[in-house]
């Protein structure tokens, strides 16, 4: 409101006063979405970290997931959401807890790329998949919804990341997500976790075919696969075949075939 003229604001009427108050603030804010699918905050994705970003609706609807089913309609209590090495949908969120102006919600950015620390100081927490419980344990059990997803495809990430999400997670029943390929299906469906009829996509166009897991019933994405459907799923077929076998899962690149290594994504 200092941009304008005092004077002026005198002569307003009190609606009208707060009509303008409100249209400046929602300006305001979205004068801070970053709205290129290429940069979060102005962090341009590191191919030598295998990061790619999600595009902007696979973004906004992680977001979504996120806060609805950590409980943002409960304006009765605090809610904490963590976001473990996905910046995209960390960035979604923030964006849309600042133009809601939900107090209640509390977002966190764990993230190995320190240059997240410089764009967003008050969520960063710096995080390695390697050192899993080397966070501040004033937050552990504190987190109502949880999502990651993994740099590496391939179960010694994955199986770390959970076990930090539920060094976090406030109970047993908290709800996590993951995000991830589709060669890690057996690995997270023996984990309590199903795929759900949501794709995710990426802005730079990945080869590989992504999904969203989850350990809960999620309407919002479509709800979950039946167990019957992804143990006749290729992927989980080939995982029992190679894990038989004495082998490691199927890893991908990303943007590669669903056949190579991975390096750090999101």
């Amino acid at each position: 409101m200092d941009r304008l003229n005092p004077e002026l604001l005198k002569l307003l009427k009190p609606e009208t006063l707060r009509a303008l108050q409100q249209h400046l603030e929602e300006k305001q804010a979205d004068e801070q979405v970053v709205v290129s699918d290429k940069y979060e905050a102005g962090v341009s994705e590191d191919f030598g970290l295998s990061q790619f970003w999600y595009n902007q609706h696979t973004s906004q609807h992680l977001a979504l997931e996120a806060l609805t089913l950590g409980g943002i309609a409960d304006e009765e209590s605090k809610k904490r959401v963590g976001f473990i090495s996905t910046p995209s949908a960390f960035r979604a969120a923030l964006n849309t807890v600042t133009k809601k102006n939900l107090t209640n919600v509390e977002l966190y950015l764990f993230e190995f790329d320190r240059r997240f620390e410089r764009a967003f100081p008050k969520h960063f927490v710096f995080f390695d998949f390697n050192k899993p419980l080397e966070i501040p344990q004033d937050l552990a059990g504190t987190f109502d919804f949880l999502i990651a997803d993994p740099p590496y495809l391939r179960p010694d990430c994955h199986l770390p990341m959970l076990q930090t999400m539920r060094f976090l997670a406030k109970s047993k029943d908290t709800r996590l997500a993951f995000c991830t390929g589709a060669t890690m299906t057996g690995v997270l469906y023996e984990q309590g976790f199903l795929p759900v009829h949501f794709e995710p996509q990426h802005s730079s166009g990945l080869a590989n075919q992504f999904r969203l897991f989850t350990s809960y019933e999620s309407d919002h994405s479509g709800g979950q696969w039946e167990a019957a459907d992804v143990e006749k799923d290729s992927y989980y077929i080939e995982y029992l075949e190679r894990k038989k076998d004495g082998q490691q899962p199927a890893e991908g690149v990303a943007g590669a075939s669903d056949k190579d290594s991975k390096t750090s994504k999101q």
